[in-house]
């Protein structure tokens, strides 16, 4: 049985679990559980790596990769890491193969797909004046060279993260003055730490004092009575070692102060970012080259 692309689609649309980061799926010894949002989702994955062959590396610290199971944590197809389509394909092919054979044997009976949704981010719930933000990293062009990178995966390339602002944080973002005010260098050194990373083709961290410079600053450009809308304007810069990446920050955040909550943040960085790391893929290309970094409020996937 050979499938087209629209049936693959189709199928996994509907039935196959792609996992890219699995975090809190299974997490490693030093991330506490009490962290985790979705312990079920957990559960069923942690059930699943049980099942499943030893794909995994000894002490490895993350579970990433493309992995097909049943809503019982049944086995039915897997690849750790990245996955090209050809694979892909044959997992789902596999998978496909598997479940079939499955549902005979146990006697299944096709039932309507359950709405069941899990989050998609590690961390609580946002607490209200706090804020979630997705943070989304890619090369950016480098003269005509719109789209740089030696392969199409390359060309392609980007990576999310997220980061929370309790209220008390968050709060620092808001202002009734119409002159800059500087936010907190601690408000800062957590944002760049967190997501002001060289990860689009891989991963990437900092080390504690990494954080070498950076200021941001808020300033109100309307205000109607019941909401506030803020530009933020700052620079990071990061190093450590010889990897170095340094930042222009440009931001628009708007604040509901009657409902106590906000309803936009959109901030860029574009900067320089040059070095490579053990896991990020730049090995054969250290830069300096542009990077592009983009916030924007996470919306739940409800």
């Amino acid at each position: 049985m050979i499938w087209s692309d629209d049936e693959i689609r189709e199928f996994a649309s509907k039935f196959v679990c792609v996992i890219d980061e699995c975090f809190d799926l299974h997490p490693p010894k030093w991330l506490k559980d009490e962290w985790l949002e979705s312990p079920k989702s957990t559960a069923l994955f942690r059930k699943f790596t049980r099942n499943a062959p030893n794909m995994w590396g000894a002490n490895s610290s993350t579970h990433q990769g493309f992995y097909c199971l049943t809503a019982d944590g049944d086995y039915l197809s897997g690849n750790f890491g990245r996955t090209s389509n050809g694979r892909a394909r044959e997992l789902l092919n596999t998978a496909w193969n598997k479940f079939q054979t499955l549902a005979a044997n146990r006697g299944w009976d096709p039932k309507p797909i359950p709405n069941n949704r899990f989050e998609m981010t590690m961390g609580k719930p946002v607490q209200p004046g706090g804020i979630k933000l997705e943070a989304a990293s890619r090369d950016l062009p480098r003269g005509s060279d719109r789209r740089p990178g030696n392969s199409e995966w390359e060309r392609e390339a980007y990576n999310l993260n997220w980061i929370d602002f309790t209220p008390n944080e968050a709060a620092y973002f808001v202002t009734e003055s119409k002159e800059r005010v500087e936010i907190p260098r601690k408000i800062v050194e957590k944002l760049a730490i967190t997501t002001i990373k060289d990860n689009v083709r891989g991963q990437s961290g900092w080390k504690k004092g990494a954080f070498s410079d950076g200021e941001l600053y808020t300033e109100l450009i309307r205000s109607n009575g019941k909401s506030q809308s803020m530009w933020l304007t700052g620079f990071a810069i990061l190093r450590d070692g010889r990897q170095v990446i340094a930042t222009q920050l440009h931001g628009h955040v708007e604040f509901d102060s009657e409902r106590g909550e906000f309803t936009r943040f959109d901030m860029v960085a574009s900067g320089q970012r040059q070095g490579s790391t053990q896991f990020n893929f730049r090995h054969n290309d250290p830069g300096p080259a542009p990077l592009g970094i983009a916030w924007t409020l996470h919306q739940p996937d409800n």
